[in-house]
């Protein structure tokens, strides 16, 4: 089950896996743990980023209209989808909330899958039909007319991109900068909703990247109008994450790979 109430669900460092950590009742969570403590249910219970279609899709207008008219609800912009994991010992199927309905959710245990925190319904957990929560709407209208977008993030990015904090001279100078600074920032599941090709200036993570080598990031092929007879190119994919999903980026300009590298080696040193 995936819930929503316009606060964004905080990340964990990426490669960190656990059986709990808070809730209700933390001896619910150590279940899938053997003698050891290694966690042996990790591929069934992985990290998961909620989105309406599937990767690849380009979502149109009609078809993000289409999707919203049969589930009753309007794709929210910003704030996690959070996901509850509800096992079948210990909810029936038939015992599920319906898509789009308000619920209140009762003790609650968690846990932490590849660096997200999830919900775990366990069989002394409970949810009660609940009526729409006005708090939830205002909060939520307010964080979109400030885009507001990572409050998941430390305060030296999600500081970045406010109303408030553009044009002011004490503003704190962000982790980077780029020639595009006064362009609203937007979530990932904006992107995600956005019929491509289309441009979006993100506050986001790297979580991973592939080549897992960074010597093949640069790749060599024949070219007879260069001068050396080759060409150097670039085949890097990086994973990125914000508080409301997931997305593969592949860097295909060298310009674009090279201020990512130089910016990593500042980093570093």
């Amino acid at each position: 089950m995936v819930v929503w109430d316009g606060s964004d669900n905080k990340p964990f460092p990426p490669e960190l896996t656990n059986n709990g950590g808070g809730g209700y009742d933390e001896s619910q969570s150590q279940a899938g743990a053997g003698a050891s403590g290694q966690i042996h249910d990790l591929e069934q219970y992985p990290s998961y980023f909620w989105s309406p279609f599937e990767a690849g899709t380009n979502a149109t207008t009609q078809l993000i209209q289409k999707y919203e008219e049969e589930v009753g609800f309007t794709i929210p912009k910003l704030g996690s989808a959070f996901p509850v994991v509800m096992r079948n010992f210990d909810i029936k199927a038939e015992d599920l909330p319906t898509p789009g309905r308000w619920i209140r959710c009762m003790k609650l245990s968690s846990w932490v899958r590849n660096g997200q925190r999830q919900g775990l319904f366990t069989q002394h957990s409970s949810w009660a039909p609940s009526q729409q929560n006005p708090s939830f709407q205002e909060a939520y209208v307010d964080r979109l007319r400030k885009r507001d977008v990572s409050m998941w993030a430390p305060d030296l990015i999600s500081s970045e991109g406010r109303d408030e904090s553009q044009g002011t001279n004490d503003r704190v100078l962000p982790l980077t900068i780029t020639h595009h600074a006064d362009v609203p920032l937007t979530t990932l599941r904006e992107v995600l909703l956005s019929p491509a090709p289309a441009r979006h200036r993100c506050a986001v993570r790297v979580v991973g990247h592939a080549p897992k080598d960074v010597h093949d990031f640069g790749t060599c092929h024949l070219d007879e109008k260069s001068p050396t007879g080759t060409q150097w190119g670039f085949n890097l994919t990086l994973t990125l994450e914000d508080g409301t999903g997931r997305l593969e980026v592949r860097l295909v300009r060298p310009s674009c790979v090279s201020k990512i590298l130089t910016h990593c080696l500042r980093i570093h040193d």
